[in-house]
């Protein structure tokens, strides 16, 4: 017996690479269009541009979309309607001599209470003020789960959250 043995050797497939023709520029005389027409969409893309970046760059603007956040709108609850008013003990002939010439007790609304790490606020007539802080002349005492104490000319102002 014969021993047959082709030299094979291995290969492997050859890739076929398409290459791709590189980009050409186009003609504007080929495209059918005018110069004057390519030349003034240029120009109404770049004014159109400029008008939405101005009017979406307004300061206004992002304030009014901030106010409308229908989430922020609904977080909020509703305002308290309980409101105390304790006069401070340690001085009664100061508070008499007060009421003659003192203003009226401002009407305070409490809509929230947030305690955080930098200290307490309360939302108080649509405005957020930290401990310590004033509000229509009063000034924020002391935030705590449930209500805020302020002190208004020598009176104490409890308004409680529901």
């Amino acid at each position: 017996m014969e021993d047959k043995t082709d030299n094979i050797e291995p290969s492997l497939p050859q890739q076929q690479t398409a290459l791709k023709p590189p980009l050409q520029p186009i003609d504007i005389k080929r495209t059918g269009l005018p110069t004057s027409l390519i030349i003034g969409l240029v120009l109404v893309g770049f004014i159109g541009a400029g008008l939405l970046f101005a009017v979406f760059s307004r300061p206004g603007l992002q304030k009014e979309a901030s106010k409308q956040k229908p989430d922020q709108a609904a977080a909020i609850p509703a305002p308290s309607a309980i409101v105390e008013i304790i006069p401070e003990p340690d001085a009664k002939a100061t508070a008499k001599s007060a009421a003659k010439q003192a203003s009226p007790v401002p009407v305070l609304t409490l809509s929230g209470i947030l305690f955080g790490e930098q200290g307490s606020l309360a939302l108080i007539n649509g405005r957020v003020v930290r401990e310590g802080g004033l509000i229509e002349g009063a000034r924020l005492d002391k935030v705590s789960s449930d209500r805020v104490e302020l002190s208004f000319e020598g009176k104490k102002i409890i308004l409680r959250s529901k």
